[in-house]
């Protein structure tokens, strides 16, 4: 039986099929071998979404420790970065799953997860679980944990066992830890696409300035001018605010416009609101 060489650490799609030669001679589309990792099963109550403090993208790296039978020291294999169209290597999206396909079945893996809360970084090689900013400063990541491995002398789930043509997943993550300061829970308010056919500006008919007061609070509206945007902070993680918005021209003491804003708050991050376009108010 001539087996399939496996390939570098994948990160995508996981129904893909690799052809190889099997048992029998024959020569077809087989299920391959693969260990992944979700996010699912460590992000915990840290979003996933484009936000200042949400987490955007995430390096895995598999550790090899051999069979039950015979372990072996940890054998880190390359880390799950990207190869991109400008040939650089970049971490995967916090949406996606991603899949080893160097693995060896009847071997266990565990993991080691660094999470980032920003786009702009590229490994600094193949493989390389080190990544750093345009300038080619090195970036630590934002939150980190392990999934598999024994913490505290448990852990919810053990390391996996590589199976012949199976996706077996790596469970039993630790919470994720972070290396800075969270950030606070809040909603960040801005006129933005709000403004539909409208201008910002200083002449008749433009927008200069808006208010905003989150409703159902006891605290005074907010000021800003029309391209600049107000965070509201300090916000319960699950909960759903509205924001009424009133808009004026350049040395109006009335508001010409009005809208409102919606969003539910994230666990430590600060998200944007949506809001629906602004109308003329009554005279």
């Amino acid at each position: 039986m001539k087996l399939c060489r496996p390939t570098l650490a994948l990160a995508a799609s996981m129904a893909f099929l690799a052809s190889c030669t099997v048992a029998g001679g024959g020569t077809g589309p087989t299920t391959p071998t693969l260990v992944g990792v979700a996010p699912a099963d460590f992000m915990g109550d840290v979003p996933c979404t484009a936000a200042p403090g949400a987490m955007r993208r995430y390096v895995v790296t598999l550790f090899d420790l051999g069979t039950a039978a015979e372990p072996q020291t940890p054998f880190a294999l390359p880390s799950s970065v990207v190869r991109q169209s400008d040939g650089s290597f970049a971490p995967v999206g916090c949406e996606t799953p991603t899949a080893f396909s160097f693995v060896i079945p009847g071997h266990r893996y565990d993991a080691e997860v660094e999470v980032y809360d920003r786009e702009d970084l590229r490994a600094v090689g193949a493989g390389s679980r080190h990544l750093v900013d345009s300038s080619g400063q090195y970036v630590p990541p934002r939150w980190t944990t392990t999934c598999g491995r024994t913490l505290d002398g448990s852990v919810a789930e053990g390391p996996v066992t590589a199976a012949w043509y199976l996706t077996r997943f790596v469970r039993g993550c630790a919470p994720l830890t972070s290396t800075s300061p969270e950030t606070p829970t809040g909603v960040r308010v801005g006129l933005g696409d709000a403004l539909g056919a409208l201008s910002c500006g200083e002449g008749g008919g433009d927008v200069s300035l808006f208010t905003v007061k989150r409703d159902g609070s006891n605290e005074p509206a907010a000021g800003a001018a029309c391209d600049a945007s107000i965070e509201f902070l300090g916000l319960e993680p699950g909960a759903n605010y509205t924001f009424t918005i009133e808009a004026f021209e350049l040395g109006a003491v009335t508001p010409r416009w009005g809208t409102t804003c919606y969003r539910k708050a994230l666990n430590g991050a600060i998200v944007p609101a949506a809001c629906d376009n602004l109308v003329e108010l009554p005279p």
